[in-house]
């Protein structure tokens, strides 16, 4: 008759070898989605929702758009300002950038429009 306890050191000692094996990848994108759902959850203050699916679709699209323009700007930053400023190549600047941009994610539709607005009237555009 077996043991108990062999059954249950063999399936905790797999989970010790794939935390060990993908724990450091797994922990820099986790730290990215903590943020944004930090950043997120502080701009829903301000938001007036009346039920509970609108929170839940509010939360869904500002976290994803959080993660997209984080991980596309650090991308963008540590390829143009890297030689420049070494503090950009660190694995926290997509989770500062995830906060930040959490933070401000129920005001970032008039942001983009006077970024391009300024863009385009730059170059002579009409926005």
């Amino acid at each position: 008759m077996a043991e108990p306890a062999s059954g249950t050191a063999a399936s905790v000692g797999l989970l010790a070898l794939l935390v060990g094996a993908f724990g450091s990848v797994a922990a820099d994108v986790m730290m990215v989605v903590l943020a944004a759902i930090a950043g997120c959850y502080v701009s829903l203050s301000s938001v007036k929702i009346d039920n509970v699916f609108q929170v839940i679709k509010y939360l869904l699209l500002s976290i994803i758009v959080s993660l997209v323009l984080s991980w596309v700007l650090a991308g963008m930053l540590e390829a143009f300002l890297s030689s420049y400023l070494n503090g950009w190549h660190s694995p926290y600047t997509p989770s500062m950038l995830a906060m930040g941009i959490g933070f401000m994610n129920n005001r970032i539709a008039p942001v983009v429009n006077q970024v391009f607005g300024f863009l385009f009237g730059k170059i002579g555009v009409k926005f």
